[in-house]
């Protein structure tokens, strides 16, 4: 199956969104794509507080939220048949599925412990924590601006965690470890997009791989969730692929660089969604520190665009002009 017929199919699940995308530029389809994603990532993180207070143990709203998100992925898969397995790389999804795991339990535990929007603040190092993989990892160059805004970055978390105050928290190192995790992550799906992987395959193999194995650490520590609870789990599942695939295909209409300001409002909706439903204050210094991770995120993501452009402009005299060629170049630039 083309990209093309893949890329049919996924928009036919989004009908009202298409329609409605029909009267706007593809950068502004872009940009309400990423507002809708960070809307629904904070509905997700509310209803995680909720459930995982409610004594839902972690390990069972991580398993029921991969459950719920692989059967609203089960119509592509009706439509897509054996495209669905057809990954470039199978054997790496062992990897790559087991990090997602981690961080997600990590993020979702963080959730129950902090308030969250603190969870989701100390959570946005992930950018920082992807620059430092794809440098030891990746073998990607990392010039010393990005490096310093990565320094910038780190002190937000410190303006958060506020070390030595007298109001630490040792629960607030887990977003960051699991920022880390899901960095990870990221860079794992970076390595299979560089191999031609599909962005909604990737989603459902790793879901395929995910479901069975959280539902087994689930069982060490089920309860049986009420019917009230069973439906706020099905709420998760399914707002968390739907701010997955959303933002995956914003980033095919637009530039990284040019839409990563707009994920930050997840801080606000997840701020704010707390408050009315929970009636949760965070703190002062959250605002602040996230403001100055955001600052060296979007800072990260414009030196990344310039680096991927001059690369580009560097290898185009050496290679023949040809579609081959040009294909080539788009692949790698991404």
């Amino acid at each position: 199956m083309s990209d093309q017929a893949n890329e049919t199919h996924v928009r036919r699940l989004f009908k009202p969104i298409t329609r409605l995308a029909t009267l706007m530029s593809p950068t502004m389809q872009a940009v309400t794509l990423v507002v809708l994603s960070a809307f629904f990532f904070s509905v997700m993180n509310v209803m995680i507080r909720i459930v995982t207070q409610d004594n839902i143990p972690v390990f069972e709203v991580v398993a029921f939220r991969n459950l719920f998100g692989l059967l609203v992925l089960f119509p592509w898969w009706w439509r897509v048949g054996n495209f669905a397995f057809q990954t470039p790389a199978p054997r790496f999804y062992i990897w790559r599925s087991s990090v997602g795991m981690v961080g997600m339990v990590l993020m979702f535990w963080s959730v129950k412990l902090l308030h969250p929007a603190e969870a989701v603040a100390l959570n946005f190092t992930l950018p920082l924590f992807a620059v430092i993989g794809a440098y030891f990892f990746l073998g990607e160059r990392v010039g010393p601006r990005r490096w310093g805004a990565t320094a910038v970055g780190f002190l937000g978390v410190l303006i958060m965690l506020q070390p030595g105050a007298g109001t630490f928290q040792p629960a607030a190192v887990v977003p960051i470890l699991a920022a880390a995790a899901m960095a990870a992550a990221i860079l794992s799906v970076k390595h299979l997009t560089r191999l031609g992987e599909d962005p909604v395959r990737a989603v459902f193999i790793n879901g395929l791989i995910s479901t069975p194995l959280t539902f087994g650490l689930a069982a060490l520590v089920w309860v049986m969730p009420s019917w009230d609870q069973l439906a706020l789990l099905m709420v998760i599942g399914i707002m968390g692929t739907l701010a997955h695939i959303t933002f995956t295909m914003a980033f095919k209409l637009a530039d990284a660089s040019y839409l990563i300001g707009f994920d930050y409002l997840r801080l606000p909706f997840v701020a704010l969604m707390a408050y009315a439903v929970l009636g949760e204050v965070p703190t002062v210094w959250i605002w602040p520190g996230a403001g100055l991770i955001a600052l060296s995120s979007i800072y990260i993501a414009q030196r990344e665009r310039k680096a991927v452009r001059e690369a580009i402009a560097k290898a185009a005299p050496a290679l023949p002009a040809t579609p081959v060629a040009k294909s080539h170049e788009t692949k790698d630039a991404f």
